[in-house]
């Protein structure tokens, strides 16, 4: 099987901490925010929605395992239904 790499510029990003609340002296009140490059999030979904679609067309995945899959309700969702009979 074939290797591939990636080039690090597609990878890298750029991380900005934002403030939580007006306390800025405690590095604990700051969110990591990471700024990916457009072309790394184009491939990303290329890459996703091709597989998404393989996996529909060939029914890899029943219905009640696809919480993150497009065209359902979500996680939250399934989780209620697998609570509910349960």
């Amino acid at each position: 099987m074939e290797e591939y790499f990636l080039p690090a510029w597609l990878m890298a990003g750029v991380t900005y901490l934002i403030p939580k609340n007006e306390d800025t002296g405690n590095p604990k009140n700051y969110r990591p925010v990471t700024c990916l490059p457009m072309t790394y999030k184009l491939l990303t979904s290329i890459i996703s929605r091709r597989m998404q679609k393989y996996m529909d067309t060939e029914n890899l995945l029943p219905k009640e395992q696809k919480g993150c899959s497009n065209g359902t309700k979500g996680c939250k969702d399934q989780l209620l239904i697998s609570q509910v009979i349960l």
